[in-house]
């Protein structure tokens, strides 16, 4: 029992050295805000960055010439009959759930997850693959690691679905 009490007031010294050596750090003020409460212009941000950096991951290839223009897979196939319609689908139903999501509306949630079924269902049924440099898969996954969180934010965190879908007043 004694070893047991001073193993942990071993640690609780030791973890309280380091919660003082932290406070000292230049960087550890910048770390704070991301404890804070999500607010409706963080979600906000979190939509609008998930969108740049996909657009950066798609741009990146072209504009640097990271892989050689002559490269098969460098440019997918080209698309036929149902796909360009499902495509196009998919692209009308991701501007409209950008929208509701930068507005808060009720059906933006449910069309942004109806829309990235639609997506997954779209690069499967056709095969689409296509090589990507480091860079471009680099912003690739972190946009579509943005996404899902902004996916994820109104079903499962508290705060963004009240803003999503706000209480009604007691009556």
């Amino acid at each position: 029992m004694l070893v047991f009490q001073r193993v942990v007031r071993r640690v609780e010294k030791l973890h309280q050295q380091f919660t003082n050596d932290c406070r000292c750090l230049p960087f550890a003020s910048m770390a704070q805000p991301l404890l804070t409460p999500m607010t409706k212009n963080r979600y906000r941000l979190l939509v609008i960055a998930t969108l740049l950096l996909l657009v950066l991951s798609i741009r990146m290839d072209f504009r640097t010439e990271l892989l050689s223009s002559q490269h098969p897979l460098r440019y997918p196939m080209a698309l036929e009959g149902e796909m360009v319609v499902l495509l196009c689908l998919i692209l009308l139903g991701w501007t409209a759930g950008f929208y509701g999501c930068m507005r808060f509306r009720s059906w933006a949630p449910a069309l942004n997850l109806v829309t990235t079924a639609c997506g997954l269902l779209f690069i499967v049924g056709n095969n689409w693959l296509s090589v990507e440099s480091s860079w471009a898969q680099v912003l690739d996954f972190l946009a579509n690691a943005l996404g899902g969180l902004t996916l994820m934010l109104p079903y499962f965190n508290d705060k963004v679905r009240k803003m999503f879908w706000p209480e009604p007043d007691g009556c």
